[in-house]
């Protein structure tokens, strides 16, 4: 359904069907949802396009209301997610695209300033440098609109002068507060997530366990076991995961706190009813490794 509306705010009602058919129909959703094993993707990725929905949405009106329910889907992203530095990227890519293409409007303006101004996500967005964007776009945005009210006041000769001084000193003053930061380490590095949006092989290339997973998913997969165990005509399921959060929820204190890798985080908390050191939200890219090295 939100593809179906995000396909008719970008168009309309036939682009909103085809968009709909393919979200239906994509095999990667499909077997985090409805037709496999349940993660946090199923979520997630309906959170995803109703962010991306509603933005463009509030881009067209140009309303502070369609501004304010794009941050709440976005928050909701984050919520379930860490994928959200995608969403935080994006939209800025997007912004400075309408303003290199002199495709700027106020309903733009209107649209980024709100969404940056109610801020879910907190102090993520000032310590992380994933999401330096975030903020490096909405200043610019604020100069922008200072350009395009000196601009009217002032002849185009001492404008361009000013235009040209102005933006030297912003890129010296940036490139030198954003080079402190990094050396003492106030800012968090970029991640594996972040270069991963810039070069889609980067984690085949460099993070070995992404390389891994074809044939670990080939090994312990739910269908694999299912197959396997199967004898002759007969069809054998291992239902080891739910049995074993059903003992853990039935041979652990209520108030126990439960170390596993990420990936079974949510499946714990949701059908094991117990609280987790780590979860698929995958925000704590330190704390998870933490964590791998001890389980």
């Amino acid at each position: 359904m939100v593809a179906y509306l995000f396909g008719c705010e970008l168009k309309d009602s036939a682009t909103g069907l085809v968009a709909a058919a393919f979200m239906a129909l994509v095999p990667g959703y499909m077997s985090r949802s409805v037709a496999g094993s349940f993660d946090n993707e199923a979520v997630a990725i309906f959170a995803l396009v109703t962010t991306f929905y509603l933005w463009v949405r509030a881009v067209n009106q140009g309303t502070v209301a369609s501004a304010v329910a794009c941050a709440f889907a976005y928050l909701y992203m984050a919520a379930s997610w860490g994928a959200y530095v995608f969403i935080s990227n994006l939209i800025p890519l997007y912004v400075i695209l309408m303003v290199a293409i002199n495709r700027y409007t106020k309903r733009l303006y209107i649209a980024y300033t709100t969404l940056w101004a109610v801020r879910f996500i907190g102090f993520n967005h000032i310590v992380s440098t994933e999401l330096l964007a975030w903020n490096a776009v909405f200043l610019g945005l604020q100069a922008w609109e200072l350009v395009l009210f000196v601009r009217t006041k002032l002849g185009a000769r001492m404008f361009e002068r000013l235009l040209w001084l102005g933006a030297s000193g912003l890129i010296s003053a940036g490139a030198a507060v954003l080079s402190l930061l990094l050396l003492s380490g106030k800012l968090n590095p970029w991640t594996g997530r972040f270069w991963t949006l810039l070069d889609p092989t980067y984690a085949k290339k460099f993070i070995p366990i992404v390389a891994s997973v074809w044939v670990t998913n080939e090994a312990y997969s739910s269908p694999s076991i299912v197959l396997i165990s199967g004898s002759g005509a007969n069809r054998h399921v291992l239902d080891d995961f739910r049995e074993a959060y059903h003992w853990l929820h039935h041979n652990t204190k209520t108030d126990a706190k439960i170390m596993s890798w990420w990936d079974y985080g949510y499946q714990i908390t949701g059908m094991g009813n117990r609280t987790i050191i780590v979860d698929n939200n995958t925000w704590n890219n330190t704390h998870i490794a933490t964590v791998g090295a001890w389980t």
